[in-house]
Parts: structure tokens; sequence; C-alpha cells
């Protein structure tokens, strides 16, 4: 099953989202909207990090947050608690 979710936190950019689920796990993701991710591949390296996971907003978070901390990942016009506020209304 593919499903969307769009977002737009106040004094923000968009994000868009979408996953494709089997049995409320993530097979494929991708994470896209009016913002900016540093390096270039951190887009793919955070998509990535959720293929596999059970849609839990909890562990999207902490995963999200792990995996950009680890990588150096920079985000600009939108944080991760805004791209985990998007999964909530998957």
């Amino acid at each position: 099953m593919i499903k969307y979710a769009d977002h737009k936190a106040p004094g923000k950019k968009l994000i868009r989202i979408k996953v494709e689920m089997a049995d409320h796990i993530i097979k494929t993701c991708q994470i896209n909207g009016d913002f900016f991710i540093f390096p270039m591949e951190g887009q793919e390296i955070l998509e990535e990090a959720l293929i596999n996971m059970p849609l839990n907003i909890k562990k999207i978070g902490n995963t999200l947050n792990e995996v950009a901390k680890k990588n150096d990942i920079e985000i600009l016009g939108v944080d991760i608690e805004d791209i985990v506020d998007t999964f909530k209304k998957i």
C-alpha cells in the first residue's frame, strides 16, 4: 500500500512523504519538499535508514535524529521534528 502525507510547519518549508508499506513495515520511502539537505546524499541516507522499519513515530524520530547526527546531515528549511510530524499524517 502506498501512502502520502504533506506538512508545512508554520514559518517553515513544505515536506512531502511517500511510503510504500506492507504489514505496517516501510518498504520504500521518499522524503521531498521545499527544503535543502546537505550533503546531497543526505536525503538518500535518511530514506534508506527507514526501510524495513515499522511505522512507529517514536522509532522514526529516533532513527532520523541518530542517522542525521552520525552522518553530519544538515537540513535547511525544516527540522527532523517537522519530518516526524509529517509521518504522523500517514
